[in-house]
């Protein structure tokens, strides 16, 4: 065993429910937490009307709707995102924020939203990545003809949701993907 490897015990492989809570956040899971190399998972609970404000510092984040719709703000701009009632109801639109960004994230009728984060050095455009064949503000119907129809493959569309494209560095969704 190489001394940089790390050699992985229950307590990594295992979290029992509320010992990775941090404050108001139902889950927070480092890299240093779970041993892993870059990514990294936080859940954020807003109530009805609540705002909350971070930083992203050296990780970039993907915002996504567990319930409820939220309004991200991040370098000037300002999506919002739709959500869902609940996980099992659809693919999720979601945002992904760069490095070094100044966040604020509001819901009107409260929202589960998970960040999913990943270490990176180099910074990307915020964006709003939406549900493929939704319609969107513009109301033109977006439609990528390279993406599968998710319906009744629940794990397609989790795949779905954080498939890598090319304003991400490292965040594809699993730390073994991430290159660790």
């Amino acid at each position: 065993m190489c001394a940089a490897e790390v050699r992985l015990t229950a307590e990594h492989l295992h979290l029992p429910a509320g010992s990775t809570a941090d404050g108001d956040d139902p889950l927070l899971v480092t890299p240093e937490r779970a041993g892993w190399s870059y990514c990294g998972l936080r859940i954020v609970r807003l109530a009805p009307g609540s705002v909350r404000e971070l930083a992203t510092g050296s990780e970039e984040m993907a915002v996504l709707p567990l319930s409820g719709g939220a309004v991200v703000e991040v370098a000037g701009r300002r999506f919002e995102l739709a959500g869902r009632t609940s996980v099992f109801a659809r693919v999720s639109d979601f945002a992904y924020l760069p490095i070094d960004a100044e966040v604020r994230l509001s819901s009107r009728g409260g929202a589960e939203l998970a960040l999913a984060s990943a270490r990176a050095e180099r910074r990307f455009d915020a964006v709003h990545v939406p549900v493929p064949g939704c319609v969107h503000d513009e109301g033109s119907e977006e439609d990528d003809p390279g993406v599968p129809d998710t319906a009744g493959d629940p794990l397609r569309a989790l795949r779905q949701d954080l498939q890598p494209r090319s304003h991400r560095q490292r965040l594809r969704g699993s730390d073994h993907a991430a290159g660790a």
